[in-house]
């Protein structure tokens, strides 16, 4: 849901909001400066752009060797929704724990 409605968003508006975030949270602030200096990004729209690019949907029935995914039980619905997708969509031995 969150990955929707990000991608919803205007990249200017994107652009001004996400450092108003980062400064709320020191966590968010070191990854996107992690993110920056190894995907060679200057804006979040971009970075967001960049991260689209390793999203599974393109390879998850192709996956072949044994998978074990862990869902912490404290994680939110999107989480827990966006994992049992995946586990659905595996075609290999699997385990959802």
């Amino acid at each position: 849901a969150m990955g929707s409605v990000l991608k919803n968003i205007p990249p200017r508006i994107l652009d001004a909001l996400v450092p108003l975030v980062t400064k709320l949270n020191p966590l968010l602030e070191y990854a996107f400066e992690v993110y920056r200096d190894i995907l060679g990004i200057r804006t979040p729209s971009e970075l967001f752009g960049r991260l689209r690019q390793f999203s599974t949907d393109r390879v998850i029935e192709h996956i072949t060797c044994p998978v074990l995914m862990l869902v912490g039980e404290s994680e939110g619905a999107e989480i827990r929704n966006q994992a049992q997708e995946i586990f659905r969509r595996l075609k290999s031995d699997k385990t959802l724990k």
